[in-house]
């Protein structure tokens, strides 16, 4: 059975645990438009409530965009029902789904291996393995930073160095009662040694030590070595999946 406060008050934590730097709530959506590449920062996104018709908000979620000189981008929550069969309907193309899954922090004891390094800040070593990781240009490693910046509930960044360079690096957002992990990588060439695992790890025992009792995450669904990993740390349940959705392309 689906807990659908449980799945709402994850989409909210995950909302919170990456802000974008400019969004506007036009009735029960939320519309970002941060600029930069992540779709996440980018999208109209449903709020909890009754119903889940973007009809009434189209024209005007859609003129933010283009005054922007950016198509309009939705992101559709399984949770949000009917949402989805709207957009289709109005010739919106469906992208790959994600997947929110739920790991009870209440079911395991401290795990870390204490190869991991937790601070409350993102230093220049983290940022910038990150940039290196996903090849960052100067404008993406600048909206990265401002993201992670503008998150105002408690924080924590972990990574784990080899010879004085980090390897893997993730960070994780207390959300009331949810611990939300975000940004999980690894090198390349430093992968299937456990430093991902070590660095998830890190985070939740952290949230542990800050009473939270649950954990959650979002994976592209057909990412199947992620979620074999987060699936042995506890990340057990799917909570929900969502996808975007945007305009066709015209030739």
């Amino acid at each position: 059975m689906i807990d659908i406060d449980l799945c709402w008050r994850a989409e909210e934590a995950c909302a919170a645990a990456w802000p974008a730097t400019r969004e506007i709530i036009l009735g029960q959506w939320r519309v970002r438009a941060a600029g930069g590449p992540t779709r996440r920062l980018n999208s109209v996104n449903p709020l909890r409530g009754p119903t889940y018709d973007p009809r009434p908000v189209m024209a005007e979620s859609e003129a933010v965009y283009g005054r922007l000189g950016r198509a309009p981008v939705y992101r559709a929550p399984s949770i949000a029902t009917g949402m989805d069969d709207v957009l289709e309907a109005s010739g919106y193309v469906a992208s790959s789904q994600t997947v929110t899954s739920f790991a009870d922090l209440r079911r395991r004891g401290p795990v870390g291996d204490g190869k991991a390094l937790r601070s409350d800040r993102a230093d220049a070593a983290w940022l910038n393995f990150r940039n290196r990781v996903t090849a960052a240009t100067p404008d993406e490693a600048r909206s990265y930073a401002d993201t992670v910046s503008n998150i105002i509930t408690p924080v924590c960044f972990a990574s784990v160095a080899v010879d004085g360079l980090v390897v893997s690096a993730a960070y994780g957002a207390l959300c009331r009662d949810l611990l939300v992990i975000e940004s999980v990588a690894t090198d390349p060439a430093m992968r299937r040694q456990g430093h991902g695992r070590s660095v998830v790890s890190a985070l939740m025992d952290w949230a542990q030590s800050q009473g939270v009792p649950g954990a959650c995450l979002q994976v592209v669904a057909d990412n199947h070595g992620a979620r074999k990993l987060y699936e042995g740390l506890g990340f057990d349940r799917m909570l929900y999946a969502y996808h975007y959705r945007s305009p066709p392309v015209s030739v």
